[in-house]
């Protein structure tokens, strides 16, 4: 919680003022497909990302008026330390590089991106739409 609830609150406490002041400004927060999940011993970090993707959805909310957009993204499975020591015996060589989900991700920080407060899920290089009804 401290390090994906704590400090994504406190990142975006600290960088709104500046974005604001932006013509383009965009923030691009990681979350993770177990927010999305309910699988055994996962609770606390499918929590915590569900925690992120609200705290995103709200700023969201809160700067629509404003040029400044804010999304989250599901990176999916991929190639990392924090996969391998989630999934031991999982075969590292089928998952795809960092790089790879990063060259999906760049895209968002452009000034035309016009979608805000959803989540783009890199493995379909499509955005979500996890909004409640109005």
């Amino acid at each position: 919680m401290a390090v994906n609830v704590n400090s994504t609150w406190r990142l975006i406490r600290s960088v709104d003022p500046l974005l604001r002041l932006s013509d383009a400004g965009r923030a691009i927060v990681m979350s993770s497909g177990a927010a999305h999940s309910a699988k055994a011993f996962w609770g606390p970090y499918a929590a915590s990302k569900a925690a992120v993707e609200a705290m995103v959805r709200s700023w969201a909310d809160e700067t629509k008026n404003l040029p400044l957009r804010i999304n989250a993204v599901n990176p999916g499975a991929t190639r990392t330390a924090m996969r391998a020591q989630a999934v031991p015996g999982e075969d590292p060589k089928i998952l795809p590089h960092p790089s790879e989900i990063a060259r999906k991700i760049v895209p968002l920080a452009s000034p035309e991106l016009t979608e805000t407060g959803l989540i783009f899920d890199a493995p379909t290089e499509r955005f979500l739409r996890y909004r409640l009804p109005e």
